[in-house]
């Protein structure tokens, strides 16, 4: 009786299932369209989250910036001196940016102590808000789906979740996080009318240049060039709100300008460019960073006018989808040159702002690094995420006339995650200096003479105290020399107990 009562009910609830199909399917869709959309965002910033963190503590330290702005934040942590950066135990000539990163180092040390994950969490944390950033700023004007499917694309290369971005302890990745940020309020005065967003646009301008001193300024050509071209540059420059913005701005930099003039150690001589006038850090971020950058050549660096580099750079930084970048461009210029006026029509619409936001972003900035004497294609790394924007937006413009093409972006996006996951997964070994037991022991670690900077940092990492100089060396210390480096004669007094990439490793007898 129990069974045929539930046969009964089944065949009940299927026949009104197939009259009310057709009524129910207007209902549902939509509800299904929802479940789809949060499973993507879900997937997005879950993928985002794990190559950002993926195995990020088991990576090797990279030698000269990552490691020194280790140094300089272990340096800071035994001085106390928070205005003025130290390497080796000496004033700092090499680094001078201001120190904002520096500080979350140090934060960050003194949580997790000092290893590999506490240098570059402050980064894998500034890269996943940048996607969170970059996010908000599609959906002003897509769907989620395309916000979703372009920071996928992103995260599947090296250009942000990569090295020395969103998984080394350098810079760029704090500054691309301030500088998206930056962009997002900017285009909520610009256009959607909110008038106090210039305020905060100000606060992140120069959160950046407390964080990279003259590179804060990329975007702001770009921002221009977009107000102009969008119309809104009268919204721009009649705000009250843009002044104060704008006085936030030139109020930390010029606070910065007098803590450093007041406090700063002058520095001598400079490693990377010869003749560096002497001066305070803020003064080489105008002499070095900023003049010198387009006037002097150095060897081993791109030259002046290599307008190659706006290949070679997205070549290595953006990966297999700079092919689709560079192919999106130039059918773009092909309909422009057959239609001029309604092309450029078009791509001014309020339709394609967001596409026009994104070319006036990363173009200046290509152009000005492609000018200057001395360029790194991490330097784009605050323009990438809209040359994200643009690839992708000619990826969705062509699948909509092209079934395949839509698949054969899966399989690409399949296949570059991947790859992402797969370089992660797989740890290079830390030097042997890292681990030599001796260190545990030892009451000082002597540095004898120039070590490379990684392995300096490893020195550090141990946690004691650190003496620069062979001079009076007593029982207990542990001097440590570059083996290609080696003084003519070697004091007596010192036994050889390992050595150890490419470092000997000493203890003093008695």
């Amino acid at each position: 009786m129990w069974v045929k009562l539930t046969v009964n009910s089944w065949a009940k609830v299927c026949r009104f299932a197939h009259l009310h199909y057709g009524e129910c399917r207007g209902e549902v869709a939509p509800i299904l369209r929802w479940m789809k959309d949060k499973a993507l965002l879900f997937f997005c910033f879950a993928m985002i989250v794990l190559l950002a963190f993926l195995k990020l503590g088991q990576h090797p330290v990279f030698e000269w910036d990552e490691a020194r702005n280790a140094i300089n934040a272990m340096e800071m942590t035994r001085n106390g001196n928070w205005v003025n950066l130290y390497y080796a135990g000496e004033p700092d000539n090499w680094n001078t940016k201001p120190p904002l990163f520096i500080w979350l180092l140090v934060a960050s040390y003194k949580i997790l102590g000092f290893n590999e994950l506490a240098l570059r969490l402050p980064s894998a944390l500034a890269i996943v808000m940048t996607f969170f950033l970059l996010f908000k700023i599609i959906t002003l004007y897509r769907s989620a789906t395309f916000a979703a499917l372009t920071c996928l694309l992103l995260a599947s290369v090296k250009g942000l979740i990569g090295w020395h971005v969103g998984r080394t302890g350098d810079f760029d990745a704090l500054l691309t996080c301030f500088l998206t940020a930056s962009v997002f309020y900017f285009l909520r005065l610009i256009d959607f009318g909110k008038n106090g967003a210039a305020i905060t646009c100000g606060l992140f301008v120069g959160l950046a240049y407390l964080t990279k001193g003259p590179a804060a300024a990329v975007l702001l050509p770009g921002m221009f060039a977009y107000a102009v071209l969008s119309g809104g540059i009268k919204k721009l420059l009649h705000s009250k709100a843009t002044l104060l913005g704008a006085c936030i701005t030139v109020t930390m930099t010029a606070g910065w300008y007098v803590i450093e003039h007041q406090f700063g150690n002058t520095l001598v001589g400079s490693p990377t460019l010869n003749e560096a006038p002497e001066g305070t850090a803020f003064d080489r971020q105008i002499t070095v960073d900023i003049l010198r950058r387009f006037t002097v050549s150095v060897d081993g660096w791109k030259q002046p006018f290599d307008f190659t580099f706006i290949f070679s750079s997205l070549d290595k930084i953006f990966n297999l989808w700079h092919y689709i970048f560079f192919g999106f461009i130039f059918s773009g210029l092909i309909l422009w040159l057959k239609n001029r006026s309604d092309t450029w029509h078009k791509l001014l619409s309020k339709r394609n702002r967001l596409l026009l936001l994104s070319f006036c972003l990363y173009l200046p900035l290509a152009i000005f690094l492609s000018i200057a004497a001395k360029s790194n294609r991490w330097y784009l790394a605050p323009a990438l995420p809209f040359v994200g924007i643009i690839t992708f937006w000619g990826i969705r413009h062509f699948w909509q006339r092209k079934t395949w093409v839509k698949w054969a972006f899966y399989g690409l996006l399949a296949f570059t995650l991947g790859r992402q996951f797969l370089l992660f997964w797989n740890v290079p070994a830390r030097p042997a200096l890292a681990n030599n037991p001796i260190f545990a022991q030892a009451k000082t670690i002597v540095v004898g003479n120039n070590l490379p900077q990684d392995k300096l940092c490893y020195l550090y990492f141990h946690g004691k105290n650190m003496r620069f100089g062979t001079s009076e060396l007593q029982i207990g210390e542990v001097p440590v020399v570059n083996a290609n480096q080696l003084p003519l004669t070697m004091p007596t007094n010192w036994e050889k107990f390992a050595e150890a990439s490419g470092c000997l490793i000493f203890t003093v007898k008695k």
